[in-house]
């Protein structure tokens, strides 16, 4: 279980745009699930700095990081452009 501790404005900012996409949505549960949505973003990120800090063995069979930021994203319907 990995605990994350949101400062005042972190805390403040996130409860705000739960509200609001509660009013939108209809669903009280919003924030709640914002929260979620965020420990979940944080734990696979934490995977893939522990992924890109070992040694590899063959580089050819690696998915750059690129490629699995985005799909971690992707699943908490975030889109990533690549400028």
């Amino acid at each position: 279980m990995i605990i994350i501790i949101f400062n005042a404005s972190a805390r403040h900012l996130l409860n705000d745009l739960g509200r609001r996409i509660s009013l939108n949505s209809g669903e009280a549960r919003e924030t709640s699930f914002l929260y979620r949505k965020i420990s979940i973003l944080v734990q696979r990120f934490n995977a893939v700095l522990l992924h890109d800090s070992l040694p590899a063995v063959d580089r050819k069979k690696i998915v750059p990081t690129f490629v699995i930021s985005h799909l971690i994203f992707e699943s908490l319907g975030i889109i990533l452009y690549r400028g």
